[in-house]
């Protein structure tokens, strides 16, 4: 091999150790960069042949080769990480809607519906000892104003309930535009990658672009990813494909309705509540159901959760209702008529939980103080009608027992959801942790690689220079023999 060719070798050497600087350079410099994925320079010794015509034997080589620039990542590792934050995403929105169901509920509280019910037992105890015209007629306006704000209280309940459906249902909308975007992104960003890939360049940091958009979507939406030969990615969400290449293809959130003509004037809560409407993603015109995401979790407060504690509302109207119109209406030898009533949803359909519905919201109360019938027998002052409304707080199947068990049931859903959300985003942060491990910068670790690389650098540099040496003492030292 040639003085020369040695000369190629030490330049090779300084090619390879200032590129590797560069890209430990680039990792450094990005060590704050979410989504950034280290890089690694891939080398290799060039081998001499020594078959052929330039054929030589016995020869060192011809130095290093610079292969390719390597983004140090683990498909498995990223795929469950991205699976683990869509789960903490569900669950996290989840526990967001129970909290506040929990919230707007007030248990316990002064202004409770518990509380509400209490005073207006104890109102109808009063009621049944009290004596003397004065008492009786000012235990009267206590019953009519206390059983007001138990009906009130659970209208209140039941319109906190329709509004936070009704804001779900808009964060729907919002949620699915923001994927749509995403999507879109993610489809530019593909065709960036290709172009990039096809002129013989790195694309690296346009696919660390790429897979943190991915991980927003799927953080929304729970899609899954398939990784393509040419480098693209292609996205589904439920068995939708919504991005193949660069063709994406929008998501929208539809309804499904089935209810009957007469149920034309339902809100769309009551429908939600009778089960006549589904809300979903659609994708090309098929309907799809997200795995996992946000949007689970959105859907799901649409569809179960809401309408769900809504109905309990009712069932609670329905109950406090029945019971102390059963009793009440022994009044006056049994003419007293009601003392509840409420307006049954129009269209509603006519099962034991669909009859309730429209109960918490339309519950009234029908006597006034002036009409309030207190006794069996309506020439007789024993207000014994009025002394048993009063114990029914204390019935075992009571109104009040059936509440508490309302309550306890939403308060447990509500802790249950909090610890799902809690042990979620425990996982989601491991494997957060064990992607950060695998892709990360570690700066320890870049600057002993900067350190080595500097070293090559200089030794590389070193034997360019005793080449350049040894060249220039032949040239200048021979050829003067005969003159």
């Amino acid at each position: 091999m040639s003085s020369f060719a040695s000369l190629g070798i030490a330049a090779k050497g300084l090619v390879a150790a200032q590129r590797a600087m560069e890209i430990t350079g680039q990792n450094i410099s990005n060590i704050n960069t979410e989504g950034y994925s280290r890089q690694r320079v891939e080398q290799t010794e060039a081998v001499v042949s020594p078959n052929g015509r330039f054929g030589v034997k016995n020869a060192s080589g011809q130095g290093v080769e610079i292969t390719g620039i390597t983004r140090i990542t683990d498909t498995f590792v990223n795929a469950t990480a991205r699976q683990d934050q869509a789960t903490a995403a569900q669950l996290t929105q989840s526990d967001q809607v129970w909290n506040q169901v929990e919230t707007n509920l007030g248990e316990p509280g002064t202004q409770s519906l518990s509380a509400r019910m209490t005073a207006n037992w104890n109102a109808w105890s009063a009621l049944g000892s009290a004596t003397g015209a004065t008492a009786v007629a000012s235990a009267k306006a206590s019953v009519v104003a206390t059983s007001g704000a138990v009906a009130e209280k659970l209208k209140s309940l039941d319109s906190a309930v329709a509004q936070q459906w009704g804001g779900l249902t808009d964060q729907a909308g919002a949620v699915t535009k923001q994927a749509n975007e995403l999507v879109g992104q993610i489809g530019e960003l593909n065709l960036a990658i290709l172009q990039v890939k096809n002129s013989g360049a790195s694309p690296n940091e346009i696919m660390d672009q790429r897979d943190l958009k991915v991980a927003q979507l799927t953080k929304l939406t729970g899609a899954r990813v398939t990784d393509r030969p040419d480098g693209m990615v292609d996205l589904y969400v439920g068995n939708a494909s919504v991005l193949s290449g660069t063709n994406a293809k929008a998501m929208s959130v539809t309804t499904s309705d089935t209810s009957p003509a007469a149920a034309a004037a339902m809100s769309g809560f009551d429908k939600a509540k009778a089960g006549y409407t589904t809300w979903a993603v659609k994708v090309d015109g098929m309907t799809v159901q997200p795995d996992s995401g946000q949007l689970r979790g959105v859907l799901d407060g649409i569809n179960v959760t809401l309408p769900g504690v809504g109905n309990q509302y009712d069932q609670a109207a329905v109950t406090l209702k029945n019971q102390v119109n059963a009793v009440y209406g022994t009044a006056n030898g049994g003419a007293a008529g009601d003392f509840y009533s409420f307006t049954q949803t129009a269209g509603a359909p006519a099962t034991a939980q669909g009859a309730a519905q429209g109960a918490a919201a339309s519950l009234k109360v029908v006597p006034t103080s002036a009409t309030l019938a207190d006794s069996s027998d309506a020439g007789s002052v024993s207000r014994d009608v009025a002394a048993k409304v009063g114990v029914l707080g204390e019935a075992t199947d009571g109104p009040s027992v059936a509440w508490r068990g309302t309550v306890v049931s939403i308060a447990s859903a509500a802790q249950s959801a909090d610890l799902r959300s809690t042990l979620a985003d425990d996982v989601a942060s491991r494997s957060a942790a064990r992607r950060e491990s695998v892709s990360g910068v570690n700066l320890d670790e870049e600057m002993t690689n900067l350190v080595s690389y500097q070293h090559a650098y200089a030794g590389a540099a070193r034997v360019l220079t005793a080449m350049d040496q040894a060249l220039e003492t032949l040239i200048r030292g021979t050829g003067r023999v005969g003159l």
